[in-house]
């Protein structure tokens, strides 16, 4: 009994954790970049009920061979576009977040693409650290 006691805990944990997770809020999967330019990433993250403490984000830029799928962002996070603090503020009604100027490489090839994000925090009241990773699709003109 207390093991299925103990399991239910942890799936409620899991699924709990897993509801706090960051967004991407833009760019939209599909926007069309160039080589140079600058786009504007929005992360997103929803209030947490927990205590939880921002450490960064790093945000990079990989081009996808083709035919072949981008792999997975904790797998490859491609050109570092920006690595540094994450602050997510407030702005009812939409979701607390933070807006990120990055710049395209010079050197990205045309055709399908990813940004990726990596958030690292800690949550809780020990705290425990987390990684998590967001991946946008991208297609360069």
């Amino acid at each position: 009994m207390k093991f299925i006691q103990h399991l239910a805990l942890a799936g409620s944990l899991v699924s709990y954790v897993l509801a706090q997770s960051i967004r991407i809020g833009s760019p939209a999967n599909g926007t069309v970049v160039q080589p140079g330019s600058t786009l504007t990433v929005q992360i997103q993250q929803p209030s947490s009920l927990s205590n939880e403490i921002e450490v960064a984000v790093v945000i990079g830029f990989l081009n996808c061979p083709s035919p072949d799928p981008c792999p997975a962002p904790l797998d490859r996070i491609g050109t570092v576009l920006y690595n540094g603090p994450y602050h997510p503020v407030a702005s009812p009604p939409g979701l607390p977040y933070q807006n990120i100027s990055v710049t395209i490489p010079d050197s990205a090839s045309s055709g399908d693409a990813q940004l990726n994000v990596v958030h690292f925090d800690l949550i809780g009241a020990l705290p425990l650290p987390r990684t998590e990773a967001r991946a946008a699709t991208l297609v360069v003109n």
